[in-house]
């Protein structure tokens, strides 16, 4: 009688630890439904061939692509702007004097940086 005693008071303790874990894994994975992850934005492909360009003012320029233009300069001068149009597509392009060293960026309308650095094979013959 004592061994089913003691077969029924393990058998207990082992449904008491478990619960507790079970409901863990519930939460955990009731927690990862509620905050799904963002997707990842879909990176924009900078514009190449026959394309048009106008020189325009930082000012001109969306707020989300002067802010980006601004953090990528931080602080240096920024020469020129430019606006590249193909069609209904609109890419901004910046030219930057940083350090000495002349820098170029390519931004689309949303902000999001595509190309970035000393030459960064924006087309020349653009401008």
């Amino acid at each position: 009688m004592k061994h089913v005693r003691w077969g029924i008071i393990g058998s207990l303790a082992a449904g008491l630890v478990a619960i507790p874990a079970f409901a863990d894994d519930q939460a955990q994975q009731q927690q990862g439904q509620a905050q799904p992850q963002a997707p990842q934005p879909i990176q924009e492909e900078p514009l190449r061939g026959d394309v048009d360009t106008t020189e325009i003012a930082l000012a001109q320029t969306p707020p989300a692509v002067r802010q980006a233009i601004e953090k990528w300069a931080q602080g240096a001068t920024i020469k020129e702007v430019h606006e590249v149009r193909q069609g209904s597509r609109i890419q901004y392009m910046a030219e930057i004097e940083r350090e000495g060293k002349n820098l170029e960026v390519l931004v689309s309308q949303q902000g999001q940086v595509l190309l970035a650095g000393e030459d960064v094979g924006v087309d020349e013959d653009w401008f």
